[in-house]
């Protein structure tokens, strides 16, 4: 479990340096908890594997 915290911090790091940078970007509902959002974009589980894999 804390080895997908942390993949999940560094996904959600990733891409509020994105958002940073001007860039649209969704959450996870991982990246929304850890973030503190009560809002995250529905994803299929097949999408958010594929992002894990990709270091995002």
């Amino acid at each position: 479990m804390n080895q997908n915290l942390n993949r999940t911090k560094r996904s959600l790091a990733y891409k509020l340096q994105l958002l940073a940078d001007g860039e649209d970007q969704e959450l996870t509902a991982a990246e929304a908890a850890v973030y503190g959002a009560d809002y995250a974009d529905e994803f299929p589980e097949d999408e958010i594997r594929e992002e894990d894999d990709h270091g995002n």
